[in-house]
């Protein structure tokens, strides 16, 4: 009875430490400490904890949680010594690789796809300060960013214009550098904007006349066109895939994915 007791005691201070708690809202509670009432500063790079539960919101949004939450208690239940948060990142880097859909990857216009976006935007956080350093009030949107699962894919280019517009992309519209995830209240109202206006909707998070997260970090880094067209398109795309390519590790497991993200790009 007491080696019970020990062991739930321990996985409850576990749980409490170590695992992303959230409200209704999808606002992830982030503590600088276990004891602290001191919210997550933007503005500080975040510690090991901390990009832990980044990651774990990221698989929240991007993942069904049986299919990785039991995973992730299982691994922590096991631990006969302290957990490590660095070293569970990477076991829940492990967990996700294995849900990957490798036989029918496309990154094209299709409902299936939100998870490759998703996946981009953690890659995008996570090397922010690299990716945005052209731009400081870009790194200060990406600090702020947050996953939530109401999000649905829109064209940058749109299919259908109401706004007059000079952008005309006709062989990749539906291809993965011309898409980006937004919220669904967003969607409806920007679908068929032009670029010109989507940029606008971007920069107001730039100078700040909005509030609160910016609904993809890949929508922000298409801020860094002043145009867009079919060469930006492909430009952006491939990096973009570039990105998601190298966030499986070069490994036999991973080869097979990693091939067909390349086969993905667009051979200019």
């Amino acid at each position: 009875m007491q080696n019970f007791l020990e062991l739930l005691e321990r996985q409850l201070e576990a749980y409490n430490k170590y695992f992303i708690k959230r409200d209704k809202n999808e606002v992830y509670k982030f503590k600088r400490k276990a004891d602290s009432t001191d919210a997550f500063d933007e503005n500080k790079e975040p510690n090991e904890i901390e990009k832990l539960k980044v990651f774990q919101s990221y698989l929240y949004v991007s993942r069904e949680a049986h299919k990785w939450l039991k995973k992730a208690f299982d691994y922590v239940a096991e631990k006969t010594e302290k957990v490590i948060a660095s070293e569970f990142l990477e076991k829940l880097r492990e967990i996700d690789n294995e849900f990957k859909e490798s036989e029918n990857l496309s990154l094209n216009y299709e409902p299936n796809v939100r998870y490759w976006f998703w996946r981009l935007d953690y890659c995008l956080w996570e090397k922010r300060q690299e990716i945005f350093k052209k731009n400081i009030n870009s790194i200060d949107v990406a600090n702020r960013y947050v996953f939530r699962s109401n999000r649905s894919i829109e064209h940058i280019a749109p299919q259908h214009p109401k706004s007059n517009s000079n952008v005309k992309i006709e062989n990749h519209l539906n291809w993965f550098g011309n898409l980006a995830m937004i919220s669904s209240e967003k969607n409806s109202s920007l679908q068929n904007e032009s670029f010109e206006i989507k940029r606008a909707h971007v920069e107001s998070y730039l100078n700040a006349s909005k509030n609160g997260s910016i609904e993809s970090l890949k929508l922000l880094k298409i801020f860094d066109y002043q145009t867009w067209n079919e060469v930006n398109v492909i430009s952006h795309g491939n990096e973009m895939i570039d990105i998601l390519i190298d966030s499986f590790k070069d490994t036999v497991e991973n080869n097979n994915i990693r091939e067909k993200l390349a086969e993905q790009k667009i051979r200019r």
